[in-house]
């Protein structure tokens, strides 16, 4: 038996424990398992290879354990794994090879490792991989460049590289995937323009919230038919039709939700559609614009967090 662990438990947190070979193999019996932590626990390769049959284990954490590139090649037989967990290891890198082999891992952690240029491409070809944290290895600028192919992968990487190079890394990843589509670019005019429509649908809508904001602390009816028309109003003037039914809910605060939001970087998808890029107190988005008879339009926004999530203009 296992301090802390319960017949047919689904996740369990054995953090810290000392387990013996024998305990891990009991572990590995435990068929119910989708989530599993045991950092810090003084276990090898051998010791992980003992759990890795779980048919059902999505989340395992082995940060700050003994594990080498050798228990790679176990964890890679874990059929629905999807978010692992190896800071503070004795990974290398050279075991990544082994993983591509998974198909579901999606999130993988490999800070405080010796990872690396010469291994961390290895991890960017994992098929599903959405998000690779490489933060306090031995990954140089040179490392971080080489991966950005790979537009589906979100790199985190802490203060490793400086903010000037996260920079130039992002505008690779944009020319790399403008190459890989192979279509037409929006001018620099368009670009312009695009911007131009961007910004000012910023501006009014961060007006509109405004006075939201005001008659709200004056005790005055809010989300009337009236403030809902506005708001119809301003998407009607910079947006497709398809994006105009984010106007009919649109939430507001204080600062409204554009306030300081600037557009840092751009990428065509052709000549007659691209995505502005941006930074602002809800973080990085990206805005897909398409030029119409008259003008450019907004036709969807995307959030930056695990991969580009969608989310309302």
């Amino acid at each position: 038996m296992i301090p802390g662990l319960e017949p047919r438990q689904r996740t369990a947190d054995l953090s810290g424990q000392a387990l013996t070979l024998d305990q891990m193999e009991y572990l590995g019996r435990q068929r119910t398992l989708v989530g599993l932590q045991l950092d810090g626990c003084p276990i090898g390769d051998e010791h992980v290879r003992a759990i890795c049959g779980l048919p059902r284990l999505v989340n395992l954490s082995l940060s700050g354990t003994q594990l080498t590139d050798a228990a790679l090649e176990h964890l890679a037989r874990l059929p629905k794994l999807q978010l692992l967990f190896l800071a503070g290891t004795r990974i290398r890198g050279e075991g990544l090879r082994h993983l591509a082999k998974s198909q579901k891992l999606q999130v993988l952690w490999l800070d405080a490792t010796d990872v690396t240029d010469e291994t961390i491409g290895l991890a960017a070809a994992l098929p599903k991989l959405s998000t690779l944290r490489i933060a306090k290895t031995r990954v140089t600028f040179a490392g971080l460049l080489s991966l950005a192919g790979n537009e589906r992968l979100r790199v985190i990487a802490d203060d490793q590289f400086t903010a000037a190079e996260m920079a130039r890394f992002e505008a690779a990843r944009r020319d790399a995937a403008r190459g890989a589509r192979g279509k037409g670019e929006a001018s620099a005019e368009d670009e312009a323009a695009a911007k131009k429509t961007l910004l000012a649908f910023f501006e009014e809508l961060d007006a509109w919230e405004r006075s939201l904001t005001a008659a709200q602390k004056k005790g005055a009816p809010i989300f009337t038919p009236g403030d809902k028309a506005a708001c119809a109003a301003i998407f009607a003037r910079y947006c497709t039709k398809a994006a105009q039914g984010g106007a009919r809910s649109r939430p507001f605060g204080e600062p409204p939700e554009h306030d300081g939001e600037t557009v840092v970087g751009s990428e065509s998808v052709s000549k007659t559609k691209l995505w502005l890029y941006t930074k602002g107190k809800a973080g990085e988005s990206r805005y897909l614009l398409a030029r119409g008879p008259d003008s450019w339009q907004i036709e969807k926004r995307q959030w930056k967090g695990d991969g580009w999530e969608r989310r309302w203009l």
